[in-house]
C-alpha cells in the first residue's frame, strides 16, 4: 500500500468519477449510443429490480439507462439488440395510472440501428452486485 504524501490537485472533487445515469424527465427525452454493456440492478425501496444498459454515447462519454424489469415492451425489444449496435430509447408518452394516486406510466421506445462496433458477447449478464464485488486489483 502506498501511503507517500501527494500534494497535486489529483484527490480534488474535480476529479472525482461519478456514474453517469439518463433519466426519463419528459415526453420527447431521448438518448442514442452503442450498446456496449447490460447488467441487473436488484431493486431496493419497493422499486422494481432493472436492466442497466450501458451506452458509449457519439462523445465517446458512457451512459447507464435502467429500464424496469416490469417494462416488458422495452425488454422484448432489447433483447433483439447486439453488443456494439446503435441503440436509442424515447419517452413517447405517458399512460394514465390505472389506480388513483399513482403517476403515469411512461412509455419508452426502442429504435435499433446498425452496428457500429465490433464486440465479443459475452456468455452471461453479470448483475450490478456481482460486478462491485470483483476485486480489480487481485
Amino acid at each position: 500500500m502506498n501511503t507517500q504524501e501527494d500534494n497535486s490537485n489529483f484527490w480534488s472533487d474535480e476529479n472525482l468519477a461519478s456514474g453517469q445515469w439518463f433519466k426519463f424527465s419528459k415526453v420527447g427525452d431521448k438518448i442514442k449510443g452503442v450498446l456496449v454493456g447490460k447488467s441487473t440492478k436488484k431493486g431496493t425501496d419497493g422499486f422494481p429490480d432493472q436492466i442497466v444498459y450501458e451506452l458509449k454515447l457519439d462523445d465517446g462519454s458512457y451512459c447507464n439507462v435502467g429500464i424496469s424489469v416490469n417494462k416488458k415492451f422495452v425488454v422484448d425489444r432489447m433483447r433483439h439488440a447486439k453488443f456494439g449496435q446503435e441503440v436509442g430509447f424515447k419517452f413517447d408518452k405517458e399512460i394514465p395510472a390505472k389506480m388513483k394516486g399513482m403517476n403515469p406510466a411512461k412509455s419508452i421506445l426502442v429504435y435499433l440501428g446498425e452496428i457500429k462496433e465490433k464486440m465479443d458477447t459475452p456468455d452471461e449478464e453479470v448483475s450490478m452486485e456481482t460486478a462491485l464485488e470483483v476485486d480489480p486489483f487481485n
